[in-house]
C-alpha cells in the first residue's frame, strides 16, 4: 500500500507520475525507435493496495472495421500517405499475415510484424 504523503503518493495520478518519469527518462536515453515495455499489474496484492477498480479504464472514442486484402509494403505504405495516416494495419501478401506500417518522425517508415506471445 502507498501509504506516502509526498508527490508520489495518495491520488492514483500522483502514484503514477514514478513509472511516467521513468518511462519519458529511458526514452530520451534510447530514442524514439527503440521499443520498451512497461507492465503494471492491475492490483499490488496488498491490504489496503491498489485494487483493479482503481486502474481505470481506457476510453475507446471510435472504432473502424474494414475488409483488408493482402498487399505489398509498398501499396500499403501508398494507402497510409493517400490516407494521410501515421500507420497502416494489413495483410502482408508475402508473409500472409497481419503487418503495420508506420510513418517514422525522420519521415522514413517502418514496419511492424506482431506475432503472438
Amino acid at each position: 500500500m502507498n501509504t506516502r504523503t509526498d508527490e508520489y503518493g495518495g491520488s492514483l495520478e500522483n502514484r503514477a507520475k514514478f513509472p511516467i518519469q521513468i518511462c519519458k527518462a529511458i526514452r530520451e536515453a534510447v530514442g524514439p525507435d527503440f521499443l520498451f515495455e512497461l507492465r503494471i499489474d492491475g492490483t499490488d496484492h496488498q491490504p489496503g493496495g491498489i485494487t483493479p477498480e482503481e486502474t481505470g479504464e481506457f476510453t475507446v472514442a471510435r472504432t473502424k472495421n474494414y475488409a483488408m486484402r493482402p498487399m505489398g509494403v509498398q501499396e500499403a505504405i501508398m494507402q497510409m500517405n493517400m490516407l494521410n495516416h501515421d500507420f497502416f494495419v494489413f495483410f502482408n501478401a508475402e508473409t500472409e499475415k497481419i503487418a503495420i506500417v508506420y510513418r517514422r518522425k525522420s519521415g522514413d517508415y517502418g514496419l511492424i510484424n506482431p506475432e503472438l506471445a
